[in-house]
């Protein structure tokens, strides 16, 4: 009995009704969805200002301009603003698409996931840039077993992936650095160009986002200026266990002293054991 329901639910025709359930019930909320300030400040912003305007914008934005770029023909052909939660829709619905249909989790879990506030409503209505993580966090892990065999196609989905929401840069950052240590652990059987061309990708990624997020740092940003973000936390924990150990207002070394420490542990543990390394991280 078991076995006939669990074959009945992982049937084409069972998975598609699932999909189509979930595109039914998202389009309706985004048909109903009232937008947003932020939302429509993306929109002004792609449809209003040039390309090297979008870029210096990021400044008071604290995020990268990918958004605003794919919003930006849409907007200055003078599509309806509705038009971006139609795009964060597809984009969305695409990632679950490949989520049912391609991956290998129980058919309970596929529902659970996509039906849970993020995938049906946060992700799809309201049109934000963090529209994008799931799609490019899907060709991520589909990439993943094979980053040996396409590293620049691996490389550049991981740089895509930073520019969609700052949230993504740790993520990204671990990635790219273990795929890195991947290269130098196997030097000798590698193709050498092959790794410094992997090497200038992450690195102009990370300059093009940097060019556009730093800034903000000093410029007066609303959004970091007026919010507790979850970096400024981290710092706050981070100097409380420094204090344990050391007793000087100089947090910020110590701070430094205990990322390198981090830094250094988690490449030890990887070099030691990936599965340990795995459990540890998270």
């Amino acid at each position: 009995m078991i076995r006939f329901i669990k074959k009945i639910l992982e049937n084409k025709i069972t998975l598609m009704i699932l999909f189509i359930l979930y595109l039914i019930i998202s389009f309706i909320l985004v048909l109903h969805h009232e937008i947003w300030t932020d939302e429509a400040q993306a929109w002004l912003i792609a449809r209003d200002l040039s390309f090297l305007d979008i870029v210096k914008q990021m400044k008071y934005e604290a995020h990268s301009c990918l958004w605003h770029l794919i919003l930006m023909p849409f907007a200055k052909l003078g599509f309806p603003v509705i038009t971006m939660n139609i795009i964060s829709w597809i984009m969305v619905s695409t990632a679950v698409y490949f989520m049912i249909f391609h991956s290998k989790w129980h058919f309970l879990v596929k529902a659970a996931i996509i039906f849970s506030p993020t995938y049906i409503y946060f992700s799809p209505v309201i049109s934000r840039c963090y529209s994008l993580i799931p799609i490019f966090l899907c060709l991520f892990s589909f990439l993943y077993p094979k980053r040996k065999d396409h590293p620049f196609w691996y490389a550049n989905i991981l740089g895509i992936l930073a520019h969609t929401h700052m949230i993504m840069c740790g993520l990204v950052g671990m990635a790219a650095l273990l795929f890195l240590l991947e290269y130098i652990r196997n030097w000798s059987k590698i193709y050498k160009k092959e790794f410094f061309v992997v090497l200038a990708i992450f690195i102009l990624y990370f300059i093009l986002l940097a060019i556009q997020i730093f800034p903000s740092l000093t410029n007066g940003c609303i959004f970091i200026a007026n919010t507790t973000t979850n970096t400024s936390k981290l710092l706050d924990v981070l100097y409380s266990i420094s204090n344990i150990f050391f007793h000087s207002s100089n947090s910020i070394f110590f701070i430094i002293l205990l990322g390198i420490i981090l830094l250094i542990t988690n490449i030890l543990i990887f070099l030691y054991n990936k599965k340990l390394f795995s459990i540890f991280l998270n």
